[in-house]
């Protein structure tokens, strides 16, 4: 009897080891997710903000802007 609690006890350490180490990759999924986010929307806005150089640029060098 004794061996079959024991058994029991260490079947449910490692059914909670378990669930915290997937709360863990949830956590952390989660945090790469965001991560990912931010990162994907931040080089949106630098290439916006070169999109909008590169135009400024040719307006200003554009023929029509030249003064003789």
């Amino acid at each position: 009897m004794a061996k079959s609690n024991i058994d029991e006890k260490s079947i449910d350490d490692i059914l909670a080891a378990l669930d915290q180490f997937e709360q863990t990759l949830n956590v952390m999924s989660a945090m790469v997710c965001t991560v990912k986010e931010n990162m994907v929307s931040e080089f949106s806005i630098e290439n916006h903000i070169e999109d909008i150089a590169q135009f400024n640029l040719e307006q200003t060098l554009s023929p029509q802007n030249l003064v003789h």
